[in-house]
């Protein structure tokens, strides 16, 4: 299994700090199993390593599932997947994050055939700014498990955090992703960003972007003398 990036790493302390002992110590059985054997345990080694009773096991992960640590299907065996890693003894979280539930994506999927062919169309719609803070979400996303703040997000753009948040909320209205506001990081990406677009990322902007006033109307550059 891969270790944590050092902003999931940061989540997962943040998780760990709301988790009871029971969930916690299923947590470390769970990462320490699929590190050692690749697939996870059952319902009995997960009780008698956690040290609670059998039937309590789905409440836990039940609770492991609300905190975005692990997904599981009741209908399958051994289908539970870490998407957090249990973090290490020595890590701490800094002063300044804000205690507040935080929703990690950290497994990041491609879209569908029709999402992709939704995706290409909802770009097709979408404005240069809207477009390039789409592109930076998925990106940061696929990188580091977690969504961007506005700070980090403005920064990635090349514009201000209001500017960020008022492109975020042209794509949420176009069902692009979901966020909580006044939250940071609390952002789920409905699509992904298209992958035949993927490939060619925005040039930096050198100042100032245009706006519509500034572009000549297109009768008056053609001269037809």
């Amino acid at each position: 299994m891969k270790p944590n990036t050092d902003l999931q790493e940061q989540l997962a302390v943040l998780t760990m700090t709301r988790l009871p002992t029971c969930p916690r110590n299923m947590w470390r059985v769970l990462d320490n199993f699929l590190d050692i054997w690749g697939v996870s345990p059952t319902y009995d080694t997960l009780a008698i390593r956690s040290h609670c009773a059998l039937g309590s096991v789905v409440n836990h992960l039940h609770r492991l599932d609300r905190e975005h640590v692990v997904i599981w299907r009741t209908d399958t065996r051994r289908s539970i997947q870490l998407l957090l890693r249990y973090p290490q003894p020595d890590t701490r979280p800094p002063r300044e994050w804000p205690w507040v539930t935080v929703i990690p994506q950290c497994f990041m999927d491609e879209n569908s055939p029709i999402a992709e062919g939704k995706a290409c169309l909802t770009l097709a719609r979408l404005r240069e700014p809207a477009r390039r803070v789409w592109y930076h979400v998925d990106h940061f996303m696929e990188q580091n498990g977690a969504a961007p703040t506005l700070a980090e997000l403005g920064e990635l753009c090349g514009t201000s955090k209001g500017a960020a948040a008022v492109q975020l909320h042209h794509l949420q209205i176009r069902r692009v992703l979901q966020r909580a506001y006044y939250k940071p990081r609390v952002m789920r990406l409905i699509l992904r960003y298209p992958a035949a677009a993927r490939a060619e990322p925005f040039p930096k902007r050198k100042g100032p972007n245009p706006g519509p006033r500034a572009i000549k109307p297109l009768h008056k550059q053609i001269s037809f003398e």
